[in-house]
């Protein structure tokens, strides 16, 4: 009934690295704080919109550990890159 609840559950049979985190942009708000590692696609592109990934390039806990150059699938410019907490 909570993140809280499911990590713990899920850290009995995965480890860390195992268990990843899909969801929406409220789903990510509240699990951010549980997170060491963000994999990310950065999308070169504007969108109307009303809900969005909170931006890990504004929270200080947060760094760049990798970030490849910008690929181009399907018409969209992309970047993938890992954020690490501090």
């Amino acid at each position: 009934d909570n993140l809280e609840k499911a990590f713990e559950i899920a850290k009995k049979s995965y480890t860390d690295e195992d268990i990843f985190v899909i969801g929406g942009d409220s789903v990510y708000r509240q699990a951010e704080p549980f997170c060491s590692v963000a994999y990310i696609t950065k999308i070169h592109k504007s969108y109307d919109a009303d809900r969005f990934m909170v931006n890990l390039d504004n929270i200080a806990d947060w760094k760049i550990e990798s970030e490849e150059d910008v690929k181009t699938e399907k018409g969209l410019d992309l970047t993938f890159v890992k954020y690490v907490r501090k």
